[in-house]
């Protein structure tokens, strides 16, 4: 029995990353979106829930701040939430987890395929 199509929100500021994770989750059966805005993402949700969320805090205004609305509502409280953005130092990280996030990871530390690989991982895990 094949796996359904599982959906991700991609949020991040600059379309054409955004534009290179989306295909690389389309060619692995992921159903995506893409938003630029904080503002933008909270529309998609109230549309259709996604499985995962890849978001930029740098790129978003209010993407914490996202993260922790999304984590009290019981509608979006079990949606993946992926923090992958340039930022690396340790008090950015710990917000970032503090705020409800599942995962933090470095652009530039994981190509677009390995970040597939781990959002996969922990939607799989229940995050």
């Amino acid at each position: 029995m094949a796996n359904p199509k599982r959906s991700i929100l991609i949020v991040d500021s600059d379309a054409f990353l955004a534009g290179v994770y989306a295909r690389r989750f389309e060619s692995g059966n992921w159903s995506v979106r893409v938003a630029e805005s904080a503002a933008e993402a909270e529309k998609l949700v109230a549309k259709k829930v996604p499985d995962a969320a890849i978001l930029d805090p740098d790129s978003v205004d209010g993407a914490e701040a996202l993260i922790k609305r999304w984590r009290m509502a019981p509608k979006t409280a079990g949606i993946t939430l992926i923090v992958l953005t340039k930022i690396g130092d340790r008090e950015a990280v710990d917000r970032a987890l503090a705020s409800g996030a599942d995962s933090y990871l470095l652009k530039g530390h994981f190509v677009p395929s390995e970040v597939r690989e781990k959002v996969e991982r922990l939607v799989a895990d229940g995050a």
